[in-house]
């Protein structure tokens, strides 16, 4: 279900919410271990994620970057931070 079109010219391949076509990936992004990994980092009471609880988390995006060997070349540093409106 991977993407052929453009391959040899992108810089890398791309994949986005991949959790809605692999098993695995879905498994791992509704996971409870990472739903209270996220919770620590954005400083929310894990007690307070229960079904009846107003406090939600919301996987914005999962993303699959690949870099094949010896054909990518270097990717210099960046910030994609532009490309993600977390403030609205």
């Amino acid at each position: 279900n991977f993407r052929k079109k453009g391959e040899d010219t992108a810089p890398f391949l791309q994949f986005y919410n991949t959790w809605r076509d692999i098993p695995s990936v879905k498994r791992l992004a509704t996971s409870p271990l990472l739903c209270q990994a996220a919770c620590t980092m954005l400083n929310l009471p894990i007690s307070t994620l229960s079904p009846s609880s107003s406090v939600k988390l919301r996987l914005y995006q999962d993303s699959v970057f690949i870099k094949r060997k010896n054909k990518d070349g270097i990717t210099p540093w960046h910030i994609d931070g532009r490309m993600m409106p977390f403030d609205t």
